[in-house]
């Protein structure tokens, strides 16, 4: 369903499998890290198919962009660009695995 529509949102998963909001965002938090998939939450929220484009960074090349994007954040006023701010967040708070930026919170 993700990969054929490319972006649904919790509540569409929930009701194609039968189960929970609660149990679809906490089998994503799961998967998110084999698979490209990246996670938006709020009023546009949902989940998005990123197939090949996603890139795997280890964690010193996460720290140096987060830290980067960090520094620049007050010059901005894109979203994604806290989108991905929120990305690299995420991937350096869970140290049982390297990063990659398909994850985010």
């Amino acid at each position: 369903m993700l990969r054929k529509k490319g972006h649904v949102t919790c509540a569409e998963l929930a009701e194609q499998f039968g189960v929970s909001k609660n149990t679809i965002v906490k089998d994503m938090d799961t998967i998110k890290w084999d698979f490209p998939v990246v996670a938006f939450y709020g009023r546009h929220g949902g989940y998005i198919y990123t197939g090949d484009g996603t890139a795997t960074l280890d964690r010193r090349q996460t720290q140096y962009l987060y830290q980067f994007m960090s520094q620049r954040a007050g010059d901005t006023n894109d979203e994604i660009f806290y989108e991905i701010v929120d990305i690299l967040k995420v991937a350096l708070a869970d140290k049982r695995r390297e990063p990659k930026m398909t994850n985010c919170k």
